[in-house]
């Protein structure tokens, strides 16, 4: 679902028309704003000479260029980069792969962002799961984001996965089907801190 606030403008009709491609869109009057649909999106400044640290997100992303000079989107998982132009077009970005953005240029990058909405997949055999970390190092975070994020996201678009929340600085909790549980435990392996997985019931 993809929200836009109608200011009353042939602008609006055109960016209604380029979202639809996307995703269904709900379109509100501009004295009628929906405040939860509308918590979803961002307008994000990146100051000049600055970036990101490496990372995916567990949701896909729609990118809107509102202003820009020299920044970039880097797909590091390929080393692509996607130079940012103001004109008018929804780009859909795959954020399960490992990516940064960055600003070469004289002045602020100001981007349109939305989330993408996770979907409400209906598993077969869900397992309920608490994630908990345990003793999380300063950088836990960043570990997070290139370990369970690249692996969420992949398992949201196979429907794999349900509800998935944040239940509190230093744990998650998600339905996942019960094949695919394995998965979370092994990346222990890998992701570079500890955890625990809490199973509940239904």
């Amino acid at each position: 679902m993809i929200y836009i606030i109608d200011h009353q403008d042939s602008f609006t009709w055109n960016v209604v028309h380029q979202f639809a491609k996307f995703d269904k869109v709900i379109c509100s009057n501009y004295y009628e704003v929906n405040n939860k649909l509308l918590d979803k999106s961002n307008v994000i400044v990146l100051s000049p000479g600055q970036s990101y640290c490496a990372h995916a997100d567990i949701d896909d992303r729609w990118h809107v260029t509102l202003d820009a000079e020299q920044s970039y989107l880097i797909d590091l998982d390929n080393n692509k980069n996607y130079k940012l132009e103001v004109d008018d077009e929804v780009y859909v970005m795959d954020s399960g792969r490992i990516h940064t953005a960055t600003n070469f240029g004289f002045k602020p990058r100001y981007q349109l962002v939305i989330r993408k909405l996770l979907k409400r997949n209906q598993l077969q055999e869900p397992t309920n799961c608490t994630v908990e970390l345990i003793d999380p190092p300063y950088n836990v975070r960043y570990l997070f984001d290139k370990s369970f994020s690249i692996l969420l996201n992949k398992l949201e678009k196979e429907g794999k996965i349900n509800n998935f929340r944040r239940t509190n600085n230093n744990s998650i909790a998600l339905d996942i089907e019960k094949d695919e549980v394995q998965q979370l435990i092994d990346l222990e392996k890998t992701c570079g801190f500890k955890y625990k997985i809490i199973y509940g019931q239904f």
